[in-house]
């Protein structure tokens, strides 16, 4: 069993803050729209890009057990 990690971004640098919304933000969209495309498979990629990238700038292995808390507020998963 995996223990959940809460990842609070509002102390870190305003630039690493803006990075990290923008990933969490662009994927969810992409998620969104794949959800409705009639080629889905072409939205995967850049779902793993952007989950790749996330990985990067919060420094972790693991996205499934990272809560991203943002200003209060849970912004990812």
């Amino acid at each position: 069993m995996s223990l959940r990690r809460e990842i609070r971004i509002d102390d870190l640098d305003q630039k690493l803050q803006f990075d990290i919304r923008l990933q969490i933000a662009l994927r969810s969209n992409a998620i969104r729209i794949m959800e409705n495309s009639q080629t889905p498979e072409r939205f995967k990629q850049y779902i793993s890009d952007r989950e790749l990238k996330l990985k990067t700038l919060l420094n972790t292995l693991d996205l499934e057990n990272v809560d991203v808390i943002y200003r209060g507020k849970r912004i990812f998963p």
